[in-house]
């Protein structure tokens, strides 16, 4: 079999060969649930989570071998969409995890604009920086059921969104739901603007992104502003 590339993150997400799940507890229960015989995944409970990664390696590698590829990583889309977990993850401090859009400048709130219009339904960013925090208004390491609170560059809540599914894409192959999601008119487009914001990365056709796919929920036509900024 080809080997696989496995990706650990520090929350405990873990992907395989693109195939992102929150955890590993996350990608054993989809296994679960897909494995066509409970043979291929009846020993999940070693001691060591090593034993257990394993497992899981042996067991995607199987079910791709089984029912192809690119069916059985649908299968594992549809599945995670359809078994989202509904409560509310939250940061470390307690509240929900929150997200801020990029803008040309503080007043720029073009993207948080064409969230709640209902245009950017995906956004995508950097493995690297998708895991890390990046201040009070962006917490990162986002995962599917998710909900999250949208805020601007003056730090202003204006919208809240679920988060629906997350997974890897390379630079070489940008699907056409990340591509429309973000707004683009072609993959080649997704591609330029890209190279243009990221000019000190090298993004060659292997370079792999995170794609955060979520849905509107709610909007505050106030745009009230945080309760960190109001007792500041």
């Amino acid at each position: 079999m080809k080997p696989m590339k496995i990706s650990l993150y520090h929350d405990g997400a873990v992907g395989f060969d693109g195939l992102l799940f929150g955890s590993i507890d996350a990608a054993e229960s989809t296994l679960r649930r897909l494995a066509p015989t409970r043979a291929m995944v009846s020993a999940f409970e070693p001691p060591h989570d090593y034993d257990r990664m394993g497992k899981l390696i042996c067991t995607v590698q199987r079910l791709r071998q089984g029912q192809g590829h690119d069916a059985f990583d649908a299968a594992v889309d549809a599945d995670r969409d359809a078994n989202v977990d509904p409560r509310p993850a939250v940061a470390p401090c307690g509240r929900l995890k929150r997200l801020t859009f990029w803008g040309a400048d503080d007043n720029d709130d073009t993207l948080v604009r064409s969230v709640i219009a209902g245009h950017k339904t995906v956004t995508a960013d950097t493995v690297e920086d998708y895991h890390k925090p990046y201040g009070p208004f962006g917490d990162g390491s986002y995962a599917a059921g998710d909900l999250i609170e949208v805020y601007d560059l003056r730090q202003r809540l204006r919208c809240t969104i679920r988060a629906t599914k997350v997974y890897n894409i390379r630079f070489s192959d940008i699907p056409e739901e990340v591509w429309r999601g973000e707004t683009f008119d072609s993959a080649d487009q997704f591609r330029q603007v890209h190279i243009d914001a990221l000019p000190h990365l090298d993004l060659h056709d292997g370079f792999e992104f995170v794609t955060l796919h979520f849905a509107l929920v709610d909007v505050f036509d106030d745009a009230t502003p945080s309760g960190l900024e109001q007792s500041a």
